[in-house]
């Protein structure tokens, strides 16, 4: 069997929860299908993951970036054009359709990664059966910035309307479409009522790593992980700094903060600034390293949707976690088993 796969950025590492759930269901599928892939960009550190798949890179690309106002928003609403879609994170790659086209692969079965890979890119694919990978739902993200009061709700229902419409006018019914949880899926089938929904979690691999429990447990560190510049995380790593660790810090001198990720930016850095027991490692080769040696993972999430890899990292490595139920959808964890549940400021400081 062939399956093609349409993936929407430039990949260039590992570096990521997104970029992770592809690649290693990618290194799946490859044990049993040959996989065609097109991306936009070089292919030359995909091809070192993916070694025995036919990749094909749309080079010198550049995503078109539709200048925002009102007017247009309107006028996107009204008759929405795949070429003029104003959604967050949403890159549109001029000629990319095309070079996929002129291809002309045959297969049993396509894959898209992310919606706005299935609007631009697959509006005219023949393949019998078709697949879309949201990963996570924005809608979800979006309820949630109502719930945490991050944004005006009314501002927050234009958006989800507009989100929903442009679902509805470029996924076909016969898209099956792929939800990363059941929570996802539930709130994706609000918008797509006709499509097959199919929940795939994330998983992460074994790290094989030797972990000393006595001494783990006997450290004086508490740790976040996480990608630094998503905001989700950045809000989680701002409500821990300001609102948890001043009290923790008062109370246990001898307890340090460890913030550990991949690029932070001036806001997380400047979070970290003020307090030498708070330590920022950047852009670490592995998190392992660091949560072997944590006596607590502090996980509080208001923000985004999808699967934490972050708190499976952590129960894997022995670090009890303490989230919310935000922080813990689609994961098994049992509360005062396996962690803590938290919904509160109140409840974290307990």
């Amino acid at each position: 069997m062939k399956i093609k796969i349409i993936i929407n950025s430039p990949f260039v590492e590992v570096n990521n929860g997104w970029a992770y759930r592809y690649v290693n269901l990618l290194k799946g599928l490859m044990q049993y299908f040959s996989l065609i892939i097109f991306i936009p960009g070089s292919i030359e550190k995909l091809k070192q993951q993916l070694t025995e798949a036919t990749i094909y890179g749309f080079e010198n690309s550049l995503p078109q970036k539709p200048v925002f106002n009102k007017i247009k928003l309107i006028s996107s609403f009204i008759h929405p054009q795949k070429e003029k879609i104003y959604l967050p994170g949403y890159k549109y790659y001029p000629g990319y359709e095309d070079f996929i086209s002129q291809k002309n692969v045959a297969a049993d079965v396509a894959i898209y990664f992310g919606l706005d890979s299935m609007i631009y890119y697959g509006q005219n694919d023949k393949t019998p059966v078709i697949f879309c990978d949201f990963c996570d739902s924005a809608a979800r993200d979006l309820a949630n910035q109502i719930k945490a009061k991050k944004r005006n709700p009314l501002l927050v229902f234009v958006d989800l309307a507009y989100l929903k419409r442009i679902k509805r006018r470029f996924v076909s019914p016969q898209v099956k479409v792929i939800g990363i949880t059941d929570t996802d899926c539930a709130f994706i089938k609000k918008s797509l009522p006709h499509n097959p929904l199919i929940t795939v979690p994330n998983g992460i691999q074994n790290p094989s790593i030797n972990i000393d429990l006595k001494l783990k447990y006997e450290s004086d560190n508490l740790i976040f992980v996480g990608s630094l510049n998503y905001i989700p995380n950045m809000d989680s790593i701002r409500f821990i700094v300001e609102e948890i660790w001043p009290e923790i810090s008062a109370r246990f001198r001898k307890l340090r903060l460890m913030i550990v990720g991949r690029n932070p930016g001036q806001a997380v850095t400047g979070l970290c600034a003020h307090d030498p027991r708070i330590l920022l490692h950047a852009n670490v080769e592995s998190v392992y390293g660091f949560l072997g040696k944590s006596k607590l993972f502090l996980c509080p999430m208001f923000l985004g949707g999808g699967l934490k890899n972050k708190v499976l990292e952590a129960m894997i490595s022995y670090t009890p976690v303490i989230t919310n139920k935000e922080g813990a959808i689609g994961i098994p964890l049992i509360n005062r088993e396996h962690g803590w549940i938290a919904e509160s400021k109140e409840d974290f400081l307990k």
